[in-house]
């Protein structure tokens, strides 16, 4: 799995977050992932983000889903929707 640099959304709950990924990979191919994170973690991503640091998320908690492409499409945000209760309109 290829190392992100963008961080959209983060959605938390008691125990884990999903993070909605969108960026590029180190050849420039647009690319999202679902991830999910530990609360811990999520500190030491936003520094990254924020000091434009490249985050292998393959390290975390798991990748629910990814695929190449700006944004997940239709069938893939229903299916987060409803399995895991993501928000597409907050991480807009």
């Amino acid at each position: 799995m290829p190392l992100y640099t963008h961080v959209q959304r983060l959605q938390l709950d008691t125990h884990h977050g999903i993070v909605l990924i969108r960026g590029r990979t180190g050849d420039g191919d647009s690319i999202y992932a679902y991830v999910k994170v530990d609360r811990q973690d999520i500190d030491d991503i936003e520094m990254a983000y924020n000091l434009g640091k490249e985050v292998d998320y393959s390290r975390y908690k798991g990748i629910i889903k990814h695929d190449w492409g700006e944004e997940p499409p239709e069938n893939v945000k229903i299916y987060m929707e409803k399995h895991y209760g993501f928000s597409h309109e907050s991480a807009a």
